[in-house]
């Protein structure tokens, strides 16, 4: 018999984050929480958390700022 992994509420919530710059809104998105061995971690987009365009690099914020904090 096989054993099925206990998948956490957490996990299957998503959640609103703001990303601002000191102190500032800049954007928000998404993200959920997900146990590792390590304890609980956030998982969200990359671009979340450089405030960056993928390919381009460029500033996603028309105010040029890049995030410096992660708020629920």
């Amino acid at each position: 018999m096989a054993v099925q992994p206990v998948i956490m509420g957490e996990s299957v919530k998503s959640l609103i984050i703001k990303m601002t710059v000191k102190g500032t809104a800049l954007s928000t998105g998404t993200a959920f929480v997900a146990n590792s061995k390590k304890g609980p971690v956030l998982v969200t987009n990359r671009h979340n958390v450089t405030g960056r365009h993928q390919q381009t690099g460029k500033p996603l914020s028309p105010t040029g700022g890049f995030p410096d904090a992660i708020e629920p």
